[in-house]
């Protein structure tokens, strides 16, 4: 069960005890708005609702900075190579930056205080397809199998004593690699499957766990809305 844990979904502040699909659905429609927004000012309001619900979610300094330095990093190359090949893109570049960074910070704190095992009650709830959430579940909870076998196999050559090198050789190593990823994980996924229906799985997700709207999901409800109206008044000045 440690795979399908979130360093961010380890806390106990409000926002982790929130109602799942509150927190999906605002997560959603905040990304939707920060996306579609143009006018600076939009976007630093939402960059600031977005950093106010980060301070309020007390998420693990490290884990938060390696996911905005990584996102930076390529913000960073951003202004340097557009400038360069169109005109005036100074203005696209910084909009990007506000946008990714603030989208960034509203999914870490509201998504990724949620377990996965709980998003996937919370997206059934919602109705959405079963196939669908079937799929999100595995692939999160298979992704740091996979990685470990990736380890594996690449401790294994290292001990052969190969190293990387830009030659044939190396090409066709990593090429052997990559095969065998994709062998093992058609070969997982199979013994998966049948232990799967060994356990009488025929396709349906079950929840055992019901929601029901509580005084502070309709608080923060009511408060994310009047958030929403703020923005959208913002872009229309």
């Amino acid at each position: 069960m440690h795979l399908l844990s979130s360093p961010f979904a380890q806390g106990h502040t409000f926002l982790h005890h929130l109602d799942p699909r509150v927190k999906l659905l605002t997560a959603l429609f905040f990304a939707l708005l920060i996306a579609t927004a143009q006018q600076l000012t939009t976007l630093l309001t939402g960059l600031g609702y977005a950093g106010l619900l980060t301070l309020l979610a007390h998420p693990p300094v490290l884990a938060l900075w390696k996911r905005l330095y990584t996102l930076n990093l390529f913000n960073f190359l951003l202004f340097l190579i557009l400038p360069r090949t169109i005109q005036d893109q100074v203005y696209s570049a910084t909009v990007i930056t506000l946008k990714s960074n603030a989208i960034l910070l509203a999914i870490t704190t509201l998504v990724s205080t949620t377990e996965i095992i709980t998003l996937g009650q919370a997206l059934h709830q919602l109705k959405l397809p079963t196939k669908l959430i079937h799929l999100l579940l595995f692939t999160v909870r298979y992704i740091a199998v996979f990685y470990q076998e990736y380890q594996r196999l690449t401790q294994a050559m290292t001990i052969r004593g190969f190293q990387p090198h830009f030659n044939r050789h190396t090409y066709r190593s990593l090429a052997y690699l990559i095969g065998m990823l994709l062998v093992k994980s058609l070969d997982r996924a199979e013994r998966i499957l049948a232990a799967m229906k060994c356990r009488g799985f025929h396709g349906q997700f079950y929840s055992p766990q019901t929601y029901s709207l509580q005084s502070p999901d309709k608080i923060f409800s009511l408060l994310a809305i009047l958030g929403a109206l703020s923005l959208l008044t913002l872009e229309s000045l």
